[in-house]
């Protein structure tokens, strides 16, 4: 960690138990228990990354190009502290970590970057709980069938074919077990559903334009 390019001011250690019955809750309670000891007005960004992970040495160099308020992707997030303290007061959402403060961030105008450079990830104990888990917590923040379906066509496009279709089908089993069962959703489900649509509707948009003209062209 600290061999990074940028300058790192601290690193904290976080070590609590938690009693909460879910992984989704426990996450954000254990992360909010190590924020509540840190003054936050004092950093810029802080880095969120787990465990099992490995950071390369240019990792938050390369991430933090073009300064963006937030970024995250499997096991990291990395979070601007000023507009963190403005839209979430300096916590997070008690049911969600990652997920749900990307939804706020995007829904208030935040400039949410792209994963430049990734982590390495060492092995870890498989727990299908957490991804039936997963699951149903995407449900509960508004995502479409058509983005959950799309999780396993991005895998099938990457490397870790095998393990990570494992993963997904447990997500998406969830997914729409809960679409079935219909539990209410958390108020910015709204957001999420209409921000997905209307990305999937400019994709096609250029999909098609740069089909018309490629047919122009022949």
């Amino acid at each position: 960690m600290m061999e990074q390019t940028v300058p790192i001011d601290m690193i904290v250690l976080l070590t609590k138990r938690s009693s909460k019955s879910t992984q989704t809750e426990r996450i954000p309670e254990v992360l909010n228990d190590g924020l509540e000891k840190i003054d936050l007005k004092k950093f810029d960004y802080f880095l969120r990354v787990d465990g099992h992970v490995v950071l390369p040495k240019d990792f938050l160099g390369k991430n933090l190009e073009g300064e963006p308020d937030t970024l995250y992707g499997a096991g990291f997030s990395i979070v601007k502290i000023a507009p963190f303290i403005e839209i979430m007061g300096g916590r997070y959402y008690y049911l969600n970590d990652d997920s749900y403060l990307n939804a706020k961030f995007k829904q208030h105008g935040k400039k949410v970057g792209e994963q430049k450079i990734g982590l390495l990830h060492k092995e870890h104990a498989f727990n299908p709980k957490y991804y039936v888990e997963r699951g149903r917590m995407l449900y509960l923040l508004g995502w479409t069938p058509f983005h959950i379906l799309g999780i396993m066509s991005s895998t099938l496009a990457r490397n870790r074919v095998r393990e990570e279709t494992c993963y997904n089908i447990f997500v998406i089993g969830s997914y729409f077990l809960s679409f079935l069962v219909r539990p209410p959703k958390l108020a910015i489900a709204g957001f999420v559903r209409d921000y997905q649509i209307r990305s999937e509707v400019q994709h096609l948009t250029g999909l098609s334009k740069k089909f018309s003209r490629l047919h122009f062209r022949l």
